[in-house]
């Protein structure tokens, strides 16, 4: 018996020669035919630049609005037309080059007819209903009938501009509603992602009824005009929510008679049961007197943009990668779809340009005599000849037929470019076809001709094809999702796939899915392109240049998940019951009693935790994350207790954490390896929050302390202290060392001061109010305080943007943390055409109105998993109530706010234009959902609104056009930047954050980033091995002549560790600081690193060596600072000379004429500039601290000069991060402008 063939191989292995004969007589038929006239699509498999090219003409003709921006991409593009382009497109595109910028309103226009034109065949632009009625459609009437009178049967797929919110989605289904009533059409495609926009894999539940109930009217004009409705996914979420939505729609009696289809991913491994619930769904419809379904079985091609998503998330590839596995896995499903009894009522459909699947299907149809229930089913325009050829050999054949209206041409760019990548794929099977049609009959060998000729597209095709009907008897794939919340800690799933493994812990089993390899174009060593994988498969999760990997969120797409998540928040919203009732008193903390017992205590405590070494705590770190992912639980409800939030940022909260102390103990074994300087850790750190302040922000600056060395007295807001009391009890149940944290929540006003003004604290990290930290500071002048401030960050939206995706990003940039946390926008700026656009502020305002608003741990009767946004942290102020109730002078709601509950900390987020540069309504929104909208004419005059005061933390742009994208790299000032993503959508080390200007005290770095523990503490100079050489290579020419000019003043001993510590910098610089290079790698994003010297005020105190003061020069001429110095000691005439020579003023003074021109009129760096920095060399750093009170916004760095580069060069620099998306329509695509940056 277990020789036994299965069913699958006793039938392909029987069918294989006839198969494989009909497939040959199919491709010689079409060869024979005349159908080969010249496309603009055709040829992309010989020539990549071709298919480059045709991607960006598509998008700049039909996918920009702007027609300035169009019209300049145009005329660029003329000048590189690809040779294998067909003669007619290539005079075209260069007279459109030629006329483009003169008359840009003319050719622009002519230019979207002329593509419209060439692309008709795979894309019919033509009239569609607009209303509830159909009209005449004269366009659409006349080519379903070519088709009909082809013998064919047309099936419509209406395409259209992105369905944004509950409007757009009500207009469609009218739009469908009134298509489906149409005489001449027959079979309409609906994609419930267009009649259910919005949702998640949280929200299954809540998404499904929502589709099911747009579906009626659609049905109801399909059962009244004898219309088939295919109810067709377009993604994989979709997909595996078909089963229930069909059950749904058409529980009721009256849609019995109504014919519906619909559609099964052959890359999906778990399709098998998909179809099982559809069949067993089908058969009971016709046992109840229902007409049966259809069901189309093809490959959707969704993998790339799958992969991409597997990348981000570091969830493994939900599909079947491999080709011959795919094949295979839809012969499964051909197999078992042809079986008479199901076929008589699941109707299949066999959707594919593989020539040699659908001759299969065509013989197991003829064999099992189930022909007349069998149809195959081709793509318009994409195998020209091939519908006429199996027209004359089966039953029946369908053609699928895009539609769109000329106006909204837009929104078929993703359709076009997916057919164009798929075309020039040398793996693909459309690509193979075309491979096959152009090459002589009987050419070539195989592994049974000629082994001396080379292999040709049809011979590979043949044994792929045998591989995958040998692959086909195998048992089909399991799922690839395994994650299991509720089991991945179970001691019992040990062995299993489903027990949690570390990111960068080799997988035990092989579940697939675990790498992915994205599609993309790259070049050769020759320079020429090629499409193809970017780089060798990636791990899933995605590991980074520096080996670390970002937590894998919950895959809500499994249903195991979304009930374990729905019970946690079960138990948290019986446990807000208990709280609401008991209505507990407040106490006050030890620390409102006695400050100062509480500080000595803590300082204790931590004094134990710096005597480990680096690498003891970094160890204790990473199983302190190890500990946060076991308690996932216990913290998710804690935090749903605390904050309501939804249940995505309640997810994306827990895995900030864990990457945030996985990070910290990869960077703090890197304390110990910095040349040339020893870190010396602070022996206690304070750390304070406002309530608006989200725990994982106020967790990392705890963790970031814990991994310089120092103990951390958390003070934390009093309505997140559950769940840092249960974070900070796994933390130590992990590894962390007890009392290394200690936790308090302050009641009394004057507590935070009194901790901050005690000595036994070292220094201060505060989060949320510039006040609070303003305060400490004037407590206690000397306090190291690192602030990090709430300010107004933005995002700029250019002419050149691809205004529909630019609209989710915005959506998810504007209301995380119901718009208070750091990250969110409250400014969008719409330049030229942006501001313009109509479209695109009704889409935005549509879209603003489709977010669920609810508290996850107070839900009511909603489905608790379903909320976009969650409550604020308290009542709005009356500054707040301002900004969701009252509009200035000019302003308009788009979408305006509604409180939903009594106690005012449920609002609908809202949207405000016209609001002026000036308003108060920018200070008034920074912590309420609702954003406003300003106008600018340029884009210069846009990122003069994003740097005005009160900025500097986030800011991002929307732009295709690489000018616009570098000239706002250049002049943006903000510490984290967004380039065509969202600002919020950051993870550790991928994208850094902080602060410029406005949003930031002291001299911190970016959190998260590479660098992000070495201004938390302090460093004393390890001299190291003394060198016998006097040359200065390596060195930048104006820092060669600085040290030249000093040797003969300075003693050699100096020379040789000034000269050491200048290639110390030299070698940091060009390696990190100095270089824009993507820190990360992942291919479908850019995460780049930048760095930007900074005004300084260097001060030389009395009786400091000359030499030290030499050394620090040396590091701000190599970064290009702007400085002044003050000095206390007379410098050597050459020196002062050559220091003239670089415009670097020296001013003589005594330290307490120096101190007191500080106090008045404030550090001054090159050409009169305000400086932002003072570096102290020696002299009294607490003297001068007293004396700079009250100058917040100038940072002291007074540490012990170091001969390490990378210490000594961060002082004069800022830190950016920029964080660009790099994928399209699936694909990896190149940044403008950005690109060019990292090729320097």
């Amino acid at each position: 018996m277990a020789d036994e063939p299965t069913a699958s191989d006793s039938v392909w292995g029987a069918l294989a020669a006839p198969s494989e004969q009909r497939a040959t007589a199919w491709i010689d038929a079409v060869r024979q035919g005349d159908d080969s006239a010249a496309d603009l699509l055709g040829g992309m498999q010989r020539d990549p630049e071709s298919f480059e090219f045709t991607r960006r003409l598509i998008e700049l003709v039909a996918g920009t609005q702007d027609v300035f921006t169009s019209a300049m991409g145009l005329r660029e593009m003329a000048h590189d037309v690809p040779a294998a382009m067909p003669v007619r497109d290539r005079l075209a595109v260069r007279a459109g080059g030629v006329a483009s910028l003169g008359l840009p309103w003319a050719v622009m226009p002519v230019a979207r007819r002329w593509l419209r034109d060439r692309v008709s065949h795979l894309v019919l632009a033509a009239k569609l209903p607009t209303g509830a009625t159909p009209g005449r459609l004269s366009a659409l009437s006349e080519a379903l009938r070519q088709h009909t009178d082809a013998g064919l049967v047309p099936v419509v797929v209406p395409l259209g501009d992105a369905v944004h919110g509950p409007a757009g989605a009500e207009a469609e289904v009218i739009r469908l509603a009134a298509l489906a009533q149409h005489p001449s059409v027959k079979h309409v495609v609906v994609d419930p992602a267009r009649i259910a926009p919005g949702g998640s894999d949280w929200s299954v539940e809540p998404d499904v009824e929502r589709a099911a109930l747009a579906l009626r009217p659609i049905f109801e004009a399909a059962v009244e005009h004898d219309t088939t409705i295919h109810v067709e996914p377009s993604s994989v979420r979709w997909a595996r929510l078909i089963p229930d939505i069909l059950v749904r729609a058409l529980a009721d009696v009256e849609f019995d008679r109504v014919r519906v289809g619909t559609r099964i991913f052959a890359e999906l491994p778990e399709s098998r049961e998909i179809y099982d619930r559809l069949s067993r769904w089908a058969q009971r419809r016709v046992a109840d007197g229902g007409a049966p379904a259809e069901v189309v079985i093809g490959v959707a091609g969704v993998a790339g943009a799958e992969r991409i998503a597997s990348i981000r998330s570091g969830l493994a590839v939900p599909v079947i990668e491999d080709r011959t596995a795919v094949t295979a896995q839809l012969l499964r499903l051909v197999d078992l779809a042809l079986h008479p009894g199901r076929a008589a009522v699941l109707r299949p459909v066999i959707a594919s340009e593989d020539v040699r699947v659908l001759a299969a299907a065509a013989e197991l149809a003829a064999v099992r005599e189930v022909k007349d229930l069998v149809s195959l089913q081709l793509r318009s325009g994409v195998a020209p000849g091939l519908d006429r050829v199996l027209g004359a050999d089966v039953s029946e054949v369908r053609i699928a037929l895009p539609v769109i209206s000329p106006q909204g041409f837009a929104g078929a760019v993703d359709t076009l470019i997916r057919v164009a990548a798929e075309a020039a794929d040398p793996d693909s099977a459309l690509s193979c076809l075309e491979a096959m049609l152009v090459e002589p009959k009987g050419s070539g060998g195989d592994a049974e001709g000629d082994p001396e000729l080379p292999a040709t597209a049809e011979s590979t095709e043949r044994e792929l094809f045998a591989l995958a009907i040998d692959e086909a008897a195998l048992d089909a794939p399991n799922p690839h999702r395994t994650q299991r919340r509720a089991r991945e800690w179970d001691p019992t799933e040990r062995d299993s796939a489903l027990f949690y493994r570390a990111p960068d812990e080799p997988a035990r089993f092989e579940t697939g899915g675990l790498t992915a390899a994205v599609l993309g174009l790259s070049r050769g060593s020759t320079g020429e392109l090629r499409l193809g994988a970017l780089a060798p498969p990636r791990a899933i999760p995605a590991d980074s240049n520096s080996g670390f990997a970002s937590e894998p969120e919950t895959d809500a797409s499994v249903p195991e998940n979304r009930a374990w998540a729905r019970e946690v928040l079960e138990r948290a919203a019986q446990q807000t019951e208990e709280l609401d009732a008991s209505n507990d008193t407040v106490a006050l903390s030890p620390a409102d009693l006695d400050a100062a017992a509480v500080a000595q205590v803590a300082r204790a405590a931590g004094e134990q935790w710096a005597a480990q070494p680096h690498r003891s705590r970094a160890v204790r770190l990473r199983r302190g994350a190890l500990a946060v992912v076991a308690a996932r639980d216990r913290l998710l409800q804690a935090l749903a207790l605390d904050t309501g939030a939804p249940v995505t940022e309640l997810d994306t909260e827990i895995n900030d954490i864990v990457d945030a102390a996985r990070y910290c103990g990869q960077l703090a074994e890197g304390l110990a390896a910095v040349r040339g300087a020893t870190f010396v850790p602070d022996q206690l750190v304070l750390v304070s929050a406002d309530s608006f302040t989200p725990l994982a922000v106020q967790a990392e600056s705890v963790l970031a302390g814990l991994a310089a060395g120092s103990g951390v007295l958390w003070v934390v807001p009093q309505r997140l202290y559950r769940s840092a009391a249960a974070l900070l009890e796994e933390w130590e149940v992990g590894g962390i060392t007890p009392g290394a944290v200690r936790l308090e929540s302050v009641f009394a006003g004057r507590t935070l001061g009194a901790l901050a003004a005690d000595t036994n604290i070292d220094r201060a990290v505060v989060h949320g109010d510039r006040a609070e930290a303003r305060e400490l500071a004037r407590r206690r002048p000397d306090l190291r305080i690192e602030g990090h401030f709430r300010v107004r960050g933005s995002v700029l939206v250019a002419p050149s943007a691809d205004f529909e995706s630019a609209i989710p990003d915005i959506v998810s940039s504007a209301f995380r943390a119901a718009g208070s946390h750091p990250r969110d926008i409250d400014a969008v700026v719409l330049v030229g055409s942006a501001a313009r656009s109509r479209r695109l502020r009704e889409s935005l305002a549509d879209a603003v109105r489709g977010l669920r608003v609810g508290d996850s741990a107070r839900p009511g009767d909603a489905n608790p998993l379903a909320f976009d946004v969650g409550p604020l942290p308290g009542p709005p102020s009356e500054a707040a109530l301002r900004a969701l109730t009252t509009l200035g002078r000019g302003e308009e709601w788009l979408v305006k706010p509604e409180q939903l509950d009594d106690e005012g900390l449920l609002w609908s987020p809202g949207v405000r234009s016209g609001v002026s540069p000036t308003s108060t309504f920018w200070a008034d929104a920074r912590t309420v959902p609702v954003i406003g909208l300003m106008h600018a004419h340029t884009v210069t005059d846009g990122v003069a609104l994003q740097n005005a005061a009160e900025s500097g933390a986030v800011a991002g742009l929307f732009a295709a056009d690489a000018d616009e994208i570098l000239s706002w790299l250049e002049t943006v000032s903000a510490a984290t930047l967004s380039v065509n993503r969202p600002t919020t959508d950051a993870r550790v080390e991928r994208q850094p954050g902080g602060g410029w200007n406005d949003a930031v005290m002291g001299l911190p770095t970016l959190s998260g980033g590479p660098n992000w523990l070495l201004t938390l503490g302090s460093w004393r100079p390890r001299e190291g091995t003394r060198s016998d050489t006097l040359h200065l290579r390596g060195l930048d020419p104006e820092v060669q002549r600085l040290i030249a000019t000093a040797q003969s003043h300075i003693g050699y001993e100096e020379f040789d560790a000034l000269r050491r510590a200048a290639l110390s910098d030299a070698l940091a610089w060009r390696t990190s600081y100095g270089v824009v290079r993507d820190v990360v790698g992942l291919g479908i994003e850019r995460n780049v690193m930048r760095h930007w010297p900074v005004a300084t005020h260097v001060r030389l105190a009395e009786r400091e060596p000359v030499a030290a003061l030499l050394r620090v020069l040396a590091a701000a001429l190599l970064v290009r600072a702007p400085v002044s110095v003050s000095t206390g000691e007379v410098l050597p005439a050459e020196v002062s000379a050559f220091l003239a020579s670089q415009g670097i003023e020296v001013s003589l003074e005594r330290d307490n004429d120096w101190t007191e021109r500080l106090a008045v009129a404030g550090p001054v760096g090159a050409d009169g500039v305000a400086a932002s920095r003072v570096r102290l060399i020696g002299g009294d750093r607490v003297r001068v601290a007293e004396w700079m009170g009250g100058r917040d916004r100038e940072a002291l760095w007074a540490e012990p000069v170091t001969m390490a580069g990378p210490v000594e060069l961060l002082t004069l620099l800022r830190e950016q991060s920029v964080s660009a998306r790099a994928h399209r329509h699936g694909l990896a695509v190149e940044v403008p402008g950005l690109d060019e940056l990292l090729a320097e």
